[in-house]
């Protein structure tokens, strides 16, 4: 009966960290804003964004020959 608890327990352990890892632990929606003609205005853009508690990370990407601001916020 023990071991058959502790390998429940690893599984369940591997499990919890694979979702973490992958992100998939965290619900979380994305934006993009733009587009901005080059790297550098889209930096600027991303600078100017407010404060924002909800925003769990945001870069800029190209994307079909354009910049984007692609934010993630949290649920």
């Amino acid at each position: 009966m023990r071991k058959i608890v502790a390998t429940a327990a690893v599984c369940l352990a591997t499990t919890g960290g694979a979702l973490l890892l992958s992100g998939t632990a965290f619900a979380s929606h994305l934006e993009y804003k733009g587009p901005y003609e080059t790297p550098d205005d889209c930096v600027h853009a991303l600078r100017a964004l407010p404060p924002d508690p909800t925003v769990d990370g945001a870069e800029c990407i190209p994307l079909n020959g354009k910049h984007y601001i692609e934010i993630s916020h949290t649920n």
